[in-house]
């Protein structure tokens, strides 16, 4: 008489599993979204130039404006002097 109960309590928790399998097999559709960013990847690619520009503005920022408004004008003064 204990294996029966037993078994349907593994049923029970089989019915529970069934319950939250809409939400797993969502995720799986997720992961494999995450996953196949292999363009996705590409296109930011692109972007590390100005990644690596950014960071230099709020590190000029945190120490003072001025270092960065100084660096604006040289960066012109220096496009002006190449033409």
């Amino acid at each position: 008489m204990t294996p029966r109960p037993e078994r349907y309590e593994s049923t029970d928790q089989h019915d529970r599993a069934d319950s939250s399998d809409p939400t797993l097999a969502q995720d799986p559709t997720d992961s494999a979204e995450a996953a196949e960013p292999t363009d996705p990847t590409e296109r930011n690619e692109p972007t590390e130039p100005i990644e690596r520009v950014e960071p230099t503005e709020p590190m000029d920022r945190n120490e003072s404006r001025d270092q960065s408004e100084r660096r604006e004008e040289e960066l012109e003064e220096a496009a002006m002097d190449r033409s």
